[in-house]
């Protein structure tokens, strides 16, 4: 027999769920600022869901070694439709790393979307260069549609390479390569966006200083789990806040592993050191690297949840209209006004 009340709920729960929607976007509407995701991901044509009895599709992914493949793809609707439940006026859109250097969503999507910027990888694996991916005529065409820095995902290599990563990226002794890049970066404001975590930050923030380009620090440096506030690669790159020339995005608060209170104080440190204008929020969105699949962390991590969090840290609406609007605007030249 037929549940009469879940038939019910069953019939409402469209409308519901719109009311809802419209009334936050009003709520939204009314701080008199923007709201820009400065750290997302979207992708297609490459998962692997064949352990769980699924297909798979890696056309498109980076070549093996990858450090994994995702279950299944998250297309950019369901990130703008995610968007629109929270009140985000502006996007950026970062690189996976199982992408490798095939940057072509990304930059299509960016070239569609004027509320969009895009975040590409241009390094190998290893950690090299792919010069043959990319020339100033190329780099001068992903500036013009709205690409405005690149990514270094250096999780999860060994010491070794990472000293050859340090020495080829070095400013003055590195690679011809590399010291090319640095320089059309500081010319057009483009950023380097670095994920590493613990004490690697140590050699890596020294040499990203030594380029002169803005550095924009991923997820908080993801400082090791058991120093937290102790790890001397977050006391280096707390430093290197200082110098007014690192962005730090308190994004993927849920890759820490600590309590909230510890997070808090993450938060906090983070805007002593490095000023309310040099922050970032990010969703990280749909959160990849929760046990490495693009859908487990949604039952635990709610968008809306990580939002809280973020006016948990910085109470004030003048510290939100800095994380939020200014400050996105300008390291990724987004308009302040409503989208």
């Amino acid at each position: 027999m037929t549940n009469p009340g879940a038939k019910l709920i069953a019939v409402l729960m469209p409308v519901i769920t719109g009311l809802a929607v419209l009334n936050a976007t009003a709520a939204y509407a009314g701080e008199g600022f923007t709201r820009a995701d400065t750290h997302t991901h979207a992708w297609v044509n490459c998962y692997d869901a064949s352990k769980s009895g699924g297909g798979a599709d890696t056309s498109a992914c980076a070549p093996a070694p990858r450090r994994y493949t995702p279950e299944g793809v998250l297309p950019f609707d369901k990130l703008q439709s995610e968007w629109r439940k929270n009140g985000i006026d502006y996007g950026v859109l970062v690189q996976v790393s199982f992408m490798g250097t095939d940057n072509s969503y990304i930059v299509d999507l960016v070239k569609k979307h004027d509320h969009l910027r895009g975040v590409l990888v241009l390094t190998n694996a290893d950690g090299s260069l792919d010069e043959a991916s990319f020339d100033d005529h190329i780099l001068q065409r992903y500036h013009d549609i709205g690409i405005r820095g690149i990514r270094l995902n250096l999780q999860g290599q060994k010491p070794e390479q990472l000293a050859a990563i340090n020495a080829a990226m070095d400013m003055e002794t590195g690679t011809p390569g590399f010291r090319k890049l640095w320089k059309f970066m500081r010319d057009h404001d483009w950023h380097i966006e670095a994920q590493q975590g613990g004490e690697q930050w140590v050699g890596l923030i020294a040499t990203l200083l030594k380029t002169n380009c803005r550095i924009v620090v991923d997820h908080f440096s993801r400082p090791d789990k058991k120093l937290n506030l102790n790890d001397p690669g977050w006391k280096a790159v707390l430093k290197a806040g200082e110098s007014g020339r690192v962005w730090m995005k308190v994004s993927g608060s849920y890759r820490l592993g600590v309590s909230e209170e510890i997070m808090t104080e993450y938060a906090r440190q983070a805007r002593e050191h490095f000023g309310i204008n040099r922050l970032l929020w990010g969703s990280d969105y749909p959160y990849t690297g929760c046990k490495n699949m693009p859908t487990a962390c949604e039952d635990s991590e709610d968008y809306a949840l990580l939002f809280k969090r973020l006016e948990t840290w910085f109470p004030s609406k003048t510290e939100q209209r800095a994380i939020l609007q200014d400050n996105p605007a300008e390291v990724f030249g987004f308009p302040l006004t409503k989208n």
